[in-house]
């Protein structure tokens, strides 16, 4: 079946149940429990096909796979449709603009209870099944996503997380001098932030740490906070190199 085809039905079936609703309440000034249940079901039914509707327009490509789905539909849409242009035809036989065709309504309403009565059990059945082709539907796409987060868990758990970088003093006393680190440097400790922190603090001491005296070393005034651990001098950089432009700048 054509999903256009049902797409067109479905909103010729929307619009009628909209106009039934409209006469219902128009003609419904007694509050008649029939008429009562018949418009809440009518209303019942345009909400599910509004949302069969979305899923339709949605699943238009895919129409030879869903094409037992759409069949079971088109034959409820057809039934439904039959039944509502009968009802909006009784129901505006109802509706009165005078005190006369008051008195006829209800000679008229005695006639047509049976009838209306009718209605309402169809549209209920049309409801029920209505209301099951949508959650068919809707279970077999809620499943098809359930498929898919399982696949991206899946490739997830595949991917390793890359490797943490430790901070070393040496490596961050380079970087703050503009180099980027040498690829060549010794592995980077696993000590703990304390001990990190403690080293810090020592280099920080004027007697163990100094600053290498060139051309480009002049404005290095605290060698406390910029100066080399004597302990990392063999691998620190050479600062007076001709080719180094500028240290830092702060």
């Amino acid at each position: 079946m054509d999903p256009l085809s049902i797409a067109a039905s479905l909103a010729g079936l929307i619009t009628i149940s909209t106009q039934i609703v409209q006469i219902i309440h128009t003609v419904n000034s007694k509050n008649n429990k029939e008429l009562d249940s018949l418009s809440r079901e009518v209303h019942a039914v345009r909400g599910i096909l509004s949302q069969i509707q979305q899923i339709v327009q949605f699943q238009s490509a895919k129409a030879a796979k869903n094409s037992e789905w759409l069949n079971a539909l088109n034959a409820t849409l057809d039934d439904c449709g039959d039944t509502y242009l009968q009802l909006e035809k009784s129901l505006k036989g109802l509706v009165s603009s005078s005190r006369l065709e008051a008195l006829k309504k209800k000679v008229k309403w005695t006639l047509k209870e049976k009838e209306i009565q009718d209605s309402l059990r169809k549209v209920e059945s049309y409801k029920l099944s209505l209301d099951l082709l949508l959650s068919v539907q809707t279970s077999t796409t809620t499943a098809k996503i359930e498929d898919v987060v399982v696949q991206l868990q899946k490739k997830l758990l595949l991917t390793s997380p890359a490797a943490p970088t430790t901070r070393t003093p040496l490596s961050w006393r380079k970087k703050l001098a503009g180099f980027e680190a040498d690829p060549a440097d010794p592995a980077p400790s696993q000590a703990s932030d304390s001990e990190d922190g403690q080293s810090d603090a020592e280099s920080s001491s004027t007697g163990v740490s100094y600053v290498i005296q060139g051309p480009n070393t002049t404005d290095w005034t605290n060698p406390g906070i910029f100066g080399i651990n004597q302990d990392e001098g063999k691998d620190a950089p050479d600062l007076n190199s001709a080719g180094l432009v500028c240290i830092c700048e702060m």
